[in-house]
């Protein structure tokens, strides 16, 4: 039997327990993979609206190791120009598709990010610098200013996801099965000014 000296030990221990699980437990929570859109500025700059984003990469242990085996991952970001009309459905004006690759090279030990819509090229030393890299999205030009009627109300939206279709077809089919590879965040919305 415990006196009450132990069982106040005991006690105590088993609440710093839960206390420090409770702690680990939060950032593993926080690190769930996924995509999120976490800021969206559309400014018109020269008569033409233009789209700067920041977009927080987790990947999914799944999608990590692809990666780290020489898979290359292609990711895309759709931004939608959206005309918000009162008695009828919302119009989409125009609608552009981003597309990025990362690649791994093991026998450089970098990573290498491509804009797959200007062919634009850069090489960096870690896979959080890489992540950070590409979800730092600036000056994508949406829409002439001049296409728009100053009188209406628009909204642009974006959304960020991993292209199944892109990956060799073995680890498609895997990938298509595995809820492990839908990375994909929610469509994030903005009034455009």
């Amino acid at each position: 039997m415990f006196g009450p000296t132990q069982h106040r030990t005991w006690s105590v221990l088993f609440a710093l327990f839960g206390w420090l699980t409770a702690l680990i437990a939060v950032p593993a929570a926080a690190a769930d993979p996924g995509f999120e859109v976490r800021s969206v500025e559309v400014e018109l700059i020269d008569e033409v609206y233009q789209l700067d984003a920041a977009i927080e990469y987790r990947l999914s242990n799944s999608a990590l190791d692809a990666l780290q085996s020489g898979v290359p991952l292609v990711f895309e970001l759709q931004i939608e120009l959206l005309h918000k009309r009162q008695f009828l459905w919302t119009e989409t004006v125009a609608s552009l598709l981003q597309r990025y690759e990362l690649r791994y090279h093991a026998f450089t030990e970098r990573y290498i990010l491509i804009n797959l819509n200007s062919g634009v090229q850069e090489s960096v030393s870690g896979l959080e610098t890489a992540l950070y890299r590409l979800g730092i999205v600036e000056g994508v030009p949406v829409i002439d200013s001049n296409l728009l009627d100053s009188n209406d109300k628009y909204t642009v939206r974006l959304r960020a996801s991993l292209d199944l279709n892109a990956l060799p077809i073995p680890l498609r089919t895997l990938a298509f099965v595995k809820p492990s590879w839908y990375l994909g965040g929610d469509w994030h919305e903005v009034r455009v000014k």
